[in-house]
């Protein structure tokens, strides 16, 4: 019988071989738990900024917006206004959103601000095909009427459901831009 072999050292040293085989495992489970949580984080800022292979963000202040660049929908805010034509008439351009600066936090282990697109009623069927959007649940925002519509990952995130406000109020740190009350109305 081998003297080094791991049974052998077992049946000479069974008190012994229980703490070991507590801290080899220990030790395993806290490297894995390691490697989990920056696997996690990484993913979560794929994740976090997927949006941004259906759009391009254009920005020369602190207010961006919004284009869509031949299935790509670009951001334009206060651009110069012969910079804003500019992309507009690029023929890879197919659409110009402005974007509205406004931001939800997700909460994903830590908080992540994520842009909430405010777009007019005749922008959003444009904004869900190009994004490949469809309604899941409830209806789509009617105009001017103080409506959401969430992600279904992002409603799972908040703890929010069809009917629920969200505003600053209601939650500083998840709606700290959004200074208004807005109801849910519709799960993506």
């Amino acid at each position: 019988m081998n003297p080094l072999s791991p049974l052998t050292y077992y049946r000479r040293h069974k008190g012994q071989a229980l703490l070991l085989l507590v801290l080899i495992g220990s030790l395993t489970l806290g490297i894995y738990t390691m490697v989990s949580l920056l696997d996690t984080a990484v993913e979560n800022g794929r994740y976090h900024a997927h949006y941004l292979t259906r759009m391009s963000r254009i920005s020369t202040s602190e207010t961006p917006s919004i284009a869509w660049q031949s299935q790509k929908i670009s951001a334009i805010g206060t651009l110069d206004s012969g910079l804003a034509a500019q992309v507009r008439a690029h023929p890879d351009v197919a659409a110009v959103l402005p974007e509205n600066g406004l931001y939800i936090g997700i909460p994903i282990g830590a908080m992540v601000a994520t842009p909430a697109l405010g777009v007019t009623e005749a922008d959003l069927p444009l904004l869900m095909e190009a994004c490949d959007l469809r309604l899941k649940e409830g209806r789509l925002i009617r105009p001017r009427a103080g409506e959401i519509l969430l992600s279904e990952e992002y409603a799972r995130a908040l703890d929010v459901n069809i009917g629920d406000h969200v505003s600053y109020e209601i939650n500083a740190d998840y709606y700290r831009t959004i200074p208004t009350e807005l109801t849910l109305v519709g799960i993506l």
